[in-house]
């Protein structure tokens, strides 16, 4: 659940989940949509749905997750950041 509206660092990071529920970041990337400036402003689901990015075309098979920053915070419990759930890119 968020509680909108919500500033979303612009730099996103593609992650790779390993084995022991790590994550080593694999590419960091600003998405399509994202806005202007150092902390966009969303102030719905569909804005944030509304964000694109194409996976590397050398992307190694396995389970990877994307990972957004806050960059302002609306109330005390808020996380730092967020990601996806993992995802399985298979082989090509």
């Amino acid at each position: 659940m968020t509680a909108f509206p919500i500033g979303v660092d612009p730099r996103f990071v593609l992650k790779k989940v390993t084995k022991d529920d790590g994550a080593e970041t694999v590419v960091s990337f600003t998405p399509s949509g994202a806005g202007e400036g150092s902390c966009p402003g969303f102030s719905s689901i569909a804005r944030m749905a509304a964000l694109g990015f194409r996976l590397p075309d050398d992307l190694l098979p396995g389970r990877y997750a994307v990972f957004a920053r806050f960059c302002e915070s609306r109330w005390p419990d808020m996380p730092p950041q967020v990601s996806t759930a993992p995802f399985e890119v298979t082989g090509r």
